[in-house]
């Protein structure tokens, strides 16, 4: 089961790489200085990384999908050691998209 799990894991990974490369084909769409300054605040502010990412995104550009990208990151840290129970992990993907990656519940940055 262990190598499963493994695998798994290697599967999400690659995923999560084919997302941020899409992402590095919008970098130009964003100001990469709004971004910085804005990540900076966010994390000093004590947000979760991820979260503060897809904030300063959204913040610095109109065109990228920053929620989903937030409800990946939220997923690969929270759900992917729940592989045995598919209602859990149905539950924590639910908690991912309406909690955490809600536009709504984050703090705002200077």
């Amino acid at each position: 089961m262990e190598l499963i799990t493994g695998f798994n894991k290697v599967i999400v990974l690659m995923l999560m790489l084919m997302l941020l490369r899409k992402t590095t084909a919008y970098s130009e769409e964003y100001d990469k200085k709004c971004y910085d300054k804005c990540f900076r605040s966010c994390v000093d502010q004590g947000n979760i990384p991820w979260q503060c990412s897809s904030h300063c995104m959204d913040a610095c550009s109109n065109d990228l999908d920053v929620i989903r990208y937030c409800n990946v990151g939220c997923l690969l840290q929270n759900c992917n050691k729940i592989m045995d129970d598919e209602v859990k992990r149905h539950i924590c993907s639910k908690e991912c998209s309406s909690t955490h990656c809600n536009p709504k519940h984050f703090k705002k940055s200077p």
